[in-house]
């Protein structure tokens, strides 16, 4: 955090920022100039949502999951000296995304009252399609805190992801 550059470096990997205004590199090529071949993060932001970077490293054949409980989870390239803890704890990417549903799940039920859990539910629910659930979750959101600020993100990914309007905010 002394370093400026380094921390805005830092801002676009976790945010997975494609580029900035001024045309910037983006998070993908500011990891590799980093040589970063693993990432630990929490499994959520403060708000709740499922962090960017999972949502944007996740989908790419060249991250594998390798480990998951209720407060992170970690990713890895499979690079030289990554490989033998790829093969040994790799995680199917449709498990990980089921387990990590199960946590917020958990973690719902544990605190009912911390919407953030809902929010991390919800946005869980339309990155594995089950998209009718997921408007479950965001009415459920909008009822119990109509102001949270995650909830046109929450529309917005039902809306692209779903092909289809999401309800309005009514």
């Amino acid at each position: 955090g002394l370093d400026p550059k380094v921390f805005a470096d830092y801002e676009k990997i976790t945010n997975a920022r494609v580029s900035n205004a001024n045309g910037q590199k983006g998070y993908e090529s500011i990891l590799d100039s980093y040589k970063i071949d693993y990432v630990i993060q929490p499994i959520y932001d403060g708000l709740g949502n499922t962090q960017p970077l999972m949502k944007a490293l996740l989908p790419k054949e060249e991250w594998k999951p390798i480990y998951l409980d209720k407060n992170v989870y970690i990713l890895a390239r499979p690079v030289r000296h990554n490989k033998n803890i790829i093969e040994a704890y790799q995680i199917d990417k449709t498990e990980f995304k089921n387990r990590l549903l199960l946590i917020y799940n958990y973690l719902h039920r544990v605190d009912p009252e911390q919407i953030g859990y809902r929010v991390a539910k919800a946005g869980m629910l339309i990155n594995i399609g089950h998209y009718e659930d997921a408007q479950k979750e965001v009415d459920a959101i909008k009822k119990a805190a109509p102001n949270d600020e995650s909830i046109p993100l929450l529309l917005r990914d039902l809306y692209v992801l779903a092909g289809k309007r999401a309800r309005s905010q009514e």
